[in-house]
Formats: C-alpha cells, structure tokens, sequence
C-alpha cells in the first residue's frame, strides 16, 4: 500500500521506496532501479497524520500544488526541439484542432491537461505525436491561476526547446511577412519577446468555422490598436504578453503571463498573435460559461478571472453582436489575403447606439420579453414598465460607461452626463456608473453631489480602491471650503 511521505519535486528525479519493497524488485531483475530512492526508517502515526493532509497518491508535491502523473506519447519526439509550447486546457475540443494546426510548425506540444476534462480533449490531442500531455488537478473549490501558474513554469522548466511559446488555447501566434518562423527566432539576439495578440471577432461577411482549413484568415476583424480611436479605450482591444522566451531561462511569469520578474534581455523584434477568445459565439459561450462554472474562491478573493465569472451568455452575444462590423486588423503579409478590401471596412456600430440593443437572432425573444412587461397590470405605472424593459439589458450600462468616461477624458462633460444617466436606466447597481457621475459633479464644483454620487459607489463596491481614493478628495475639498468659510466669517 503507499503511505503518506513528505512531497518531492519533479527536479529530483526520483521515487520513494521502502527497504523491502526495493529488494523485492532488485530479486527480479527490474530495470531503471537507479532512480529509486530507499527510504529504511518506519513513519510514526503523528508523522502519517501530518503527512497525509492533502495527500493522494499522485497529489503529493504540496509546494506545487495539485498535479497528476504524466502521459507521454509514445511516438517518436526529437531529442533537442526547435520551438516548443507549453500550454494549460480544460475541455477543448473546438479550439484543439485549429491550434494544432495554426502551430503545424512547432516541434513539441506540452498540454497540462485538466484531470476534470470530460470532452474530446484528450482524444484529439493524443493523435498527434508532437503532444506531450502533463496531467492537472485542481482543488475540490474550483480553478485556481496561482497552482495552474506554477504549473506553466515548471512544465516550462523541463523543456530543452530553443524557444519556449507559452500560449492559451485560443491564442494563435504569427508574424506579419514572416513564413520560416525558425528562420525568424534564430536572428533575434534577446531572451524573451513580447507578441501583441489582436482580439478577434466574427464579422457579418464571416463563415463557420471550417476544421480542415488554418484558422488565422478566417477570422480576422477586431478593434484597432490607434490611440486616436475611440475603440482604443476598450479591454476588449489588442494586448500585448511577453511570452515566446528561450530554453533554460527563468521568466518567472505573473498570472496569465502578462508581466514578467526576472531580468532577460528583451528582443527587439515581436510577433503578433490572433486571440480567439470571442471569435465565433459557439466557441465563446462554451469556454466562458464553463470556466465560469469552475471559478475558484481563492481565484476571486485575488481578483483574477472576474471577467468570466460576471459573465453570462446575453452578454456574450451581445459582444459578438457589437463587433460584427470591425475592420480587418489580422494582415499576415504572408497568406492569401485577397479579400482584404478596403471598402469591407465598415464604420463601428458604436457611432449611433440604439436605446436597447440585442443581439442577431435574439431580437424576437427579446421583444416578447419587453411585451410581456408592458402586458402587467400597473395601473398606469408606465415609468417602473420601462425601468423593467431597460434591466433586460445590464451589459449594456458597461459600454455606456466607456464611452462616457472617454467623453469625460475629451473634457465634454455634458455629453459625458447624459450618456451615464442613460447606462443608469440599464443597470442602476453598477458603481463604475455612480462613481464616474460623481467625478463629473466634482469638476463641475459640485462637492455635495459629487460625496452623495461616490458614496453610492462605495455602497455597491467596498473593496474598490479608486472610490475611497475619490471620496477621499471631496471631503477633503469640502472641508477645505467650510474652513474657508469660517475663516471668512472671523475677518
């Protein structure tokens, strides 16, 4: 039976096993004994109870967390990899085929495998000779980015690859005019290079998806990077993840590997990257509604993966929805790109918004619904009919907000005010609103109604930082003023 034992490191290279346990296999002639480790002392009950915490038979390295044992394919790998990835999936099966196919030119695929994968995922990726499949479990409370990090670096770590890609599965890495990628990385002189990752969406003259092809042309539109547009305000917009680093280095990655520790040397170059996080609706409402379903507490009480857990699948559509007429931003230079006119570029849908947005397929559901309110004996309540209407569509009250904040960042306050008091009929629970509708009040002098609008703020939210700061400065600008007062009052 196995006995509980203080974890090891997957650098030691070694298995634990008792005295007698060892002659038993050295009596058989087994092979590869050399990394057996002989432990001959007895375990005392208090060491067993004190070991066992969090202990399974393949849960026991507790300064990584959570992990499984290891697949290897057992198909031909080369001894010294060009370019290699690491990557951590859950449930992939609609992405898995494209992104083994966008990297058709990467020599080695490590996959640390979610052990709660319960799709085609593994299936799928065990086909291919280049995977090597590190298995993953996480704690019974959900996913946690600080185990799955550590993960990546360690996997990262063990890797003998020239270059070391560390990518989602959604995210498809290329570089505009560059066909020999190989060729690409061997003239680079730094260590580590960021790539800038568009975000890509599905536009109206879009197909579905087609498997056998490559995935990076056929979606292609999303928002520009120009800091002159408008759109460039968005978080939905490109991003940029300092993630293709050489073999044997030691990036020491934050959490989702936008940032950096360690002091490598930069490259000088970068490459760009498509991020299919939301581009087709199938794909999105099945990847962000599962991880959804497995946010982690330790994960949110850290702030990390909170665009998924508030999201839901209304908005979801209606993002897809919003970026149907984005102009191309992928241009490979290298690829077919025929279709890439000039007069497909059509203006944002942003310059005239409707006062209630749905979302291609759903306008009839949605005004079934809104009829349905209006339907409700009120007594001639027509205000609370329309205050019900207008909560069938909270998301809407957070691109609202953006613009109003970039009307704010223009100095055109009025139009910025009529634009928040608008988003507050959509969701009057959402403190970005009530803060923003306070800052407009203080730069108008307003200091009473700008305590009252921030206060509201903080009555939503607690726990954010930016609305104590605020509330901070008016009352600090109203005690300012009544000592003035005062003093104006003594002379």
């Amino acid at each position: 039976m196995c006995l509980s034992h203080p974890g090891q490191k997957l650098t030691d290279q070694t298995e634990l096993s008792s005295k007698g346990l060892y002659e038993k296999f050295k009596a058989h002639g087994l092979r590869k004994m050399e990394n057996l480790k002989v432990i001959d002392t007895r375990l005392t009950i208090d060491e067993i109870k004190k070991f066992s915490i969090g202990w399974e038979p393949w849960h026991n390295r507790q300064d990584r967390g959570y992990e499984g044992p290891e697949y290897r394919n057992t198909k031909s790998i080369p001894k010294k990899a060009k370019i290699a990835i690491v990557s951590a999936w859950y449930n992939e099966e609609l992405l898995a085929p494209l992104f083994l196919k966008h990297y058709s030119f990467v020599d080695e695929i490590h996959i640390i495998l979610d052990t709660a994968t319960n799709d085609r995922t593994l299936e799928i990726i065990s086909a291919d000779p280049r995977v090597i499949i590190h298995k993953q479990t996480y704690p019974p409370d959900g996913l946690d980015w600080t185990i799955k990090q550590a993960r990546v670096d360690d996997v990262y770590s063990q890797i003998t690859a020239e270059w070391v890609f560390s990518v989602d599965a959604d995210e498809f890495l290329f570089k505009r005019g560059e066909e020999d990628i190989k060729a690409f990385l061997d003239r680079q002189e730094g260590d580590i290079m960021w790539a800038k990752l568009w975000q890509v969406y599905r536009h109206v003259t879009d197909e579905d998806i087609d498997y056998t092809k490559p995935p990076l042309l056929q979606r292609r539109h999303g928002i520009p990077l120009e800091p002159e547009s408008m759109n460039y305000h968005f978080p939905d917009r490109a991003y940029l993840k300092p993630i293709i680093v050489r073999g044997g280095k030691e990036p020491k990655w934050s959490c989702r590997c936008h940032t950096y520790k360690g002091t490598l040397q930069e490259c000088r170059e970068w490459m760009e990257g498509a991020h299919w996080h939301m581009a087709d609706p199938t794909i999105a409402i099945r990847r962000r509604m599962q991880t959804r379903a497995r946010q982690g507490q330790k994960n949110l009480l850290h702030g990390l993966g909170l665009q998924n857990h508030y999201i839901s699948e209304k908005t979801i559509l209606y993002e897809c929805w919003l970026h149907r007429f984005d102009p191309i931003v992928i241009y490979t230079g290298v690829e077919e790109d025929s279709d890439r006119r000039e007069d497909k570029v059509i203006a944002s849908p942003l310059e005239e918004i409707p006062e209630i947005l749905s979302t291609k397929g759903r306008i009839d559901y949605f005004l079934s619904e809104i009829d349905k309110i209006f339907d409700k004996p009120r007594n001639g309540a027509i205000d609370k009919a329309l205050a019900e209407a207008f909560m069938l569509f909270p998301e809407q009250a957070i691109y609202l907000n953006r613009i109003g904040e970039c009307l704010i960042g223009k100095g055109k306050l009025d139009e910025a005010s009529r634009v928040l008091e608008t988003a507050l009929l959509f969701n009057p629970n959402y403190g970005e609103l009530w803060c923003n509708i306070g800052y407009i009040a203080f730069q108008r002098n307003e200091y009473e109604k700008a305590f009252v609008f921030t206060k509201k703020a903080l009555e939503l939210d607690k726990t954010n930082a930016i609305y104590w700061e605020n509330l901070k400065a008016i009352e600090e600008k109203i005690r300012s003023l009544k000592n003035r007062e005062k003093e104006q009052l003594r002379t």
